[in-house]
């Protein structure tokens, strides 16, 4: 707790569980003791307030993930699975969109294409840059579009692939538990950005309201 060790709770959570009962095991064996009594209490109300902190600091920013997560990962979920059902794409944050849908995926990011984490452990920056080695194998899945955050491989003016077309992205008003605000859509090639941005022009009215959601020319 006190090396605020992982990410949005998600890695600690059995050390807190573990640490949990380690605790009531030792209470177990000394509570019955009346000369440890005292010492104990103040042990354990010194241990406790991490975990009170962090039960408070949960409670307040979770309805906050679940909203982002909503916004932006489900609102993906779905145009994919309504618009690229058993289509060929890339993106870089897999689960909403593999869950609720069957889409065949290139996971840029490499979690779930075994290719890329390869070529990502030999980038020197280990910043998952999106290599000639990426693209070769996106051309190869026949990837029509891509969903993806800039921020994350440094795309902006000048340093986008040449067959890769912007053609939309959506922002959410507040980030909590998202890698980025914003989701930046791909078409690879003219026909593929075209059909891209008639489809996510189409969705547009489906996405929640507080959803900013812009087109780029």
């Amino acid at each position: 707790m006190l090396a605020a060790y992982g990410w949005f709770y998600r890695y600690e959570a059995y050390l807190v569980a573990f640490g949990v009962v380690m605790t009531l095991a030792a209470a177990w064996e000394i509570v019955d003791k009346p000369r440890h009594r005292a010492w104990f209490a103040a042990v354990i109300l010194i241990l406790a307030s991490p975990l009170l902190l962090r039960g408070l600091a949960s409670t307040y920013k979770t309805p906050h993930a679940m909203a982002d997560i909503y916004r932006q990962q489900i609102q993906m979920a779905e145009f994919f699975r309504t618009y690229y059902p058993n289509a060929p794409i890339a993106i870089n944050d897999i689960g909403a969109i593999s869950f609720y849908g069957d889409p065949h995926i290139t996971d840029i990011y490499g979690l779930g294409s075994t290719r890329i984490t390869r070529i990502r452990t030999k980038d020197p920056n280990k910043a998952g840059n999106i290599t000639p080695g990426v693209l070769s194998i996106l051309k190869k899945n026949n990837v029509e579009v891509a969903a993806v955050y800039d921020s994350w491989y440094g795309l902006r003016e000048g340093n986008i692939p040449p067959d890769w077309i912007k053609v939309g992205a959506w922002r959410v008003p507040e980030l909590t538990s998202l890698g980025s605000d914003t989701v930046s859509f791909y078409g690879m090639g003219k026909e593929n950005a075209a059909r891209l941005q008639t489809n996510l022009a189409e969705f547009h009215a489906k996405l929640p309201p507080e959803l900013q959601s812009y087109a780029v020319p």
